[in-house]
């Protein structure tokens, strides 16, 4: 049986480079590589020479970095930067700059794999397949599993490792008409769907052009540790601070960003909600809110019905036809429905409700009678709110003395101030909480929609032009889409909130899922119920490890394609090697698994053929573009100005305002949680469901793990590239030294990490940046790089009521030391 995976531990840069250097020489003669006979690497007479192409990293930081890729003989030798026209997109990690040995990684899933039958998934027992039979083998299996238990019993199950706009849309047109579950990961739900619901999806992602910090009086970097997370962006934190804007840093840890900042403010993990309730009781105190922004931007004077929590609107606020009523009266009250049922405003002009632009002087405040409903404004439900916690509790709750909350809110009162957040407060079950309420406090104050202004940092500037071609046909049954944390339960009922739910067999792609999900040992026992597992993958990951069918997908450098992750420019994305091995692209293997599963007629568009139609539409054409443009030129601008601004021509809400009210709020993706409509449609704050210090299980385990996002990982990949892990080669867990000292912790002593769901064995660094009481680690390590156990053993699958989302802080730890 051919073993396709070489050991990748204690590798040196300098092995690397005789490895890559061996089979460089290996491959140009023909010989075998890694057990495989019939190697694609070699190259052919006609790509000898050298030359220069673009290619894209697509691992999604949401950077997009753009990269000069010098091919020689038909192997890509150097990575450097894309020179943009315009010199603020100029950008390049070093995790981009490794590419190379990802490219030629020895972890490079050959060719496809089926488990070894009778052998124990994890195992790592496998044999060589054929595309033909690996494929056939899953349609078939596809087929009988539908039959069997229903078209839902397939899942789909996709993150974004290879973020390209062609890297998932055959897997959606076959899920779609296959009527298979699509399920959602709830990575960073959190912090995307409350700043969806809040100030819309726009051009920079969520939020404004970072480059609009310079132009900031005070930064709160609330929740963001850019130096290591995101650090081609902290080129724009560092530009306004030189320009001399005030920074703050509002962290649990103190971390590098907070070294830069002028001010770093220590917050209890999971209370950044709280904060800014605190900050905006405050705002309100001294008269600092923007009354004529709040009236003319957001949803402030919108007037809400006491008896359903919805709008109020035109129809509402008309007399119904009275049964039995006929004639003319009749007549002329269906007459006086509006033909646009409006949302209506209190005018105080006239003391009637109307539409906003049909008031003279719309009412920000009060409660009133229309039509016999009562109605209060938004903003008067939302003073009503901010009162239900007092300063006292905020302080002790956040662990920030009340001085400096009120400090921290009269600064931010006297803009332009930002919120530069990130994803820090997102993985609690209560994160949501965090975004909500800042958003809220940047419309209280008017630091929204102005320059200088707003929620930054989750942003992520994209292009114009643009889309995808892929249309289901009229018969694709839709997807049923269920939230990844809860579908181990869904499993063990049998059901889906009142949906039969039973699935056999789940199929992954773009992501790590083992490696990245909470709760990873209740989802090794939900796995373990399963018929058939299945990965797509570049690297022979921890998933993959415990799948059952293996399949290769080509590295970005091996397809040509656009990108549009990044900056205002779609970018051009070279075929600059031949595909290795038998790595196929996601799209032609979904393209055959739907011709296999009896839809050949919505898998007929080619990848030439979708790169070419997504420039066919009337917005790319406007703006100059074609697919030859791209191709020719590289870099294609997809906007019309630079330095975009959230708001400033309106919000992509369902009120094109600016929302801290959310009318009809309904869970997404969650069920059988406690609903609450009326607290849910407005700001409000919450405990973390488990990692907090009134816990009842606070006394067994007192401390939290979280983990950091790696300065030398995106996920988990890059997490076996040699040349990085000669700088990181092992995963640590960072503790104070207070904490350490207590349980008899010295440097670089081995220690476990456990709670009642499992534990995780590591090194200790004793750092004293973390806040006494949090341990931290970086996220992307695998199971097989642990001396035993996964950080990932030690979460839930826990999720909050509103969103389905990936709460991996939520845990209560305890921390020993490994004695021998």
């Amino acid at each position: 049986m051919p073993n396709q995976l070489a050991e990748t531990k204690g590798i040196s840069r300098r092995g690397f480079l005789k490895s890559t250097a061996a089979m460089g020489v290996a491959v140009a003669g023909g010989a075998a590589l890694a057990g495989c006979s019939d190697s694609k690497l070699a190259p052919s007479a006609s790509t000898s020479g050298e030359k220069v192409l673009q290619g894209t990293c697509n691992g999604n930081c949401l950077g997009g970095c753009a990269m000069n890729v010098t091919v020689r003989d038909g192997k890509a030798v150097l990575i450097t930067r894309a020179d943009f026209p315009n010199q603020d997109n100029w950008q390049l990690c070093q995790r981009g700059q490794t590419h190379l040995q990802r490219l030629y990684d020895p972890k490079r899933v050959q060719y496809p794999m089926r488990r070894v039958d009778g052998t124990a998934r994890g195992a790592g027992e496998w044999e060589r397949v054929s595309w033909e039979d690996a494929l056939s083998e899953i349609a078939t299996k596809w087929k009988q599993y539908q039959a069997e238990s229903g078209d839902n019993s397939i899942i789909f199950s996709q993150g974004s490792g290879n973020y390209r706009p062609d890297s998932s849309a055959m897997q959606a047109q076959l899920a779609a008409c296959m009527g298979a579950t699509m399920m959602d990961t709830g990575y960073d739900n959190n912090g995307m769907y409350t700043h969806n619901d809040t100030i819309g999806f726009g051009l920079a992602y969520i939020g404004s052009d970072p480059r609009d910090m310079v132009n900031a009086k005070n930064v709160f970097v609330w929740g963001n540790n850019v130096t290591r997370s995101y650090t081609i962006r902290w080129r724009w934190l560092k530009r306004a601070m030189e320009k001399g804007a005030y920074t703050v840093c509002i962290d649990p840890n103190f971390t590098m960003v907070a070294s830069k900042c002028k001010e770093f403010v220590s917050i209890r993990p999971g209370t950044d909600g709280l904060l800014a309730i605190g900050m905006m009781q405050v705002v309100l105190e001294n008269g600092l809110q923007d009354e004529a922004y709040l009236i003319g931007h957001t949803v402030a004077p919108y007037l809400v019905r006491s008896d359903n929590a919805l709008y109020l609107r035109s129809a509402d606020a008309v007399a119904p036809v009275a049964e039995g009523e006929e004639g003319a009266e009749a007549e002329a009250a269906a007459e006086a429905v509006p033909a646009v049922n409006a949302i209506l405003v209190w005018d105080k002009a006239t003391e009637t409700a109307v539409p906003f632009e049909e008031a003279a002087d719309p009412a920000l405040e009060g409660t009133f009678t229309v039509n016999g409903i009562e109605v209060t404004t938004a903003y008067s439900l939302l003073l009503e709110r901010l009162q239900e916690w007092d300063m006292a509790t905020i302080a002790e709750y956040t662990d920030i003395p009340a001085d400096k909350i009120r400090e921290l809110a009269l600064r931010f009162a006297d803009g332009p101030s930002v919120c530069y957040t990130a994803y820090g407060p997102d993985h609690y079950a209560n994160g949501f909480t965090a975004y909500t309420n800042m958003t809220a406090l940047c419309m209280l104050t008017g630091n929204l929609g102005k320059p200088g202004t707003g929620v930054n940092g989750i942003s992520c500037p994209s292009p114009m032009g643009p889309s995808s071609p892929v249309v289901p046909p009229a018969y694709a049954k839709g997807v049923f889409t269920v939230g990844a944390q809860q579908v181990p339960e869904a499993i063990e009922a049998g059901k889906w909130a009142d949906t039969p739910f039973t699935p056999r067999s789940i199929y992954f792609f773009n992501h790590n899922m083992l490696a990245n999900m909470g709760g990873r040992q209740r989802w090794l026992k939900a796995l373990d119920t399963l018929d058939l597992i299945i990965v797509a993958d570049v690297l022979m990951t921890e998933t993959a490890q415990h799948a059952d069918i293996v399949l290769p997908v080509q590295h970005f450098f091996e397809i040509e394609g656009y990108a549009t992750t990044g900056s205002y420019y779609v970018k051009m994305n070279d075929k600059c090697v031949e595909p290795a091995f038998e790595a196929r692209t996601d799209w032609d293997l979904n393209c055959d698994l739907g011709r296999l599963m009896g839809f050949g007629d919505a898998f007929t568009m080619t990848h030439d053929e979708f790169n070419r139609l997504s420039f066919e539409n009337d917005l790319a054409k406007t703006l100059g573009m074609s697919w030859d443009k791209l191709k020719s030129e590289k870099l294609l601008y997809g906007w019309f100005a630079d330095n975009y601004i959230e708001g400033q021509a309106g919000f992509n809400t369902a009120t094109g305002r600016g929302q801290f009210y959310f009318e009809g709020i309904q869970p997404t993706r969650t069920f059988g949680m406690p609903w609450d409509l009326k607290r849910e449609s407005l700001p409000y704050w919450e405990p973390p469901y488990i990692a907090w210090y009134k816990s009842p299980d606070f006394a067994k385990y007192p401390m939290t793990l979280t983990t950091e996002r790696d300065k030398f990982k995106t996920h988990t990949q890059f997490g076996f590239v040699p040349e990085l892990l000669e700088i990181e080669p092992e995963p640590y867990v960072k503790v104070n030294p207070v904490d350490a000292e207590a349980r008899g912790i010295k440097e670089g002593d081995t220690v476990k990490v456990y709670n009642d769901l499992g534990h995780v064995t590591l090194k200790a660094h004793l750092h004293a940046g973390a806040r006494p009481g949090i341990m931290i680690m970086n996220h992307g390590w695998q199971e097989e790089q642990f001396i035993s156990g996964h950080y990932q053993d030690v979460t839930s699958t826990i999720t909050g009521a509103r969103f389905n989302s990936n709460s991996v802080f939520e845990n209560l730890v305890q921390v020993e030391k490994v004695e021998g």
